[in-house]
């Protein structure tokens, strides 16, 4: 069982499995973000990640990573874990989990339990090529 970097995965993994050994892959953790532009204006918290996240859609440099980065990222990652040819679970957050989605359609694989709209907290994605 792979988690990402960010405590709040191994809380999310000990949600799902219960207390266990987890290996720490840092590739898999959320797609960083930072402020659309420098303001001194105050924007609701909603406004700033919208704007921040339509950025990296649009592949803008201001974005710590663009989505073609994410993507080749996510890329990276399935290379090594195919090779291995073993059965595997991730467990991550947010943007992050839409963007291996995509990866995984992408390469072949069949998807169960994934929205198109949102991912909601503990929800299970699985993936079988």
């Amino acid at each position: 069982m792979y988690i990402s970097s960010l405590i709040r995965t191994r809380y999310t993994a000990e949600g799902l499995f219960g207390p266990g050994e987890y290996q720490v892959l840092p590739e898999i953790s959320e797609v960083p973000m930072r402020s659309c532009r420098d303001t001194g204006r105050l924007h609701s918290p909603f406004f700033w990640k919208a704007m921040s996240r339509i950025q990296w859609l649009c592949n803008n440099p201001r974005q710590p990573e663009i989505r073609h980065d994410t993507f080749r990222r996510v890329e990276q990652v399935l290379e090594e874990l195919e090779k291995r040819g073993e059965d595997c679970t991730l467990v991550t957050h947010g943007f992050l989990i839409k963007s291996l989605t995509f990866i995984l359609k992408k390469r072949g694989y069949r998807l169960t339990g994934n929205s198109l709209f949102g991912i909601a907290n503990l929800q299970t994605i699985t993936a079988e090529k």
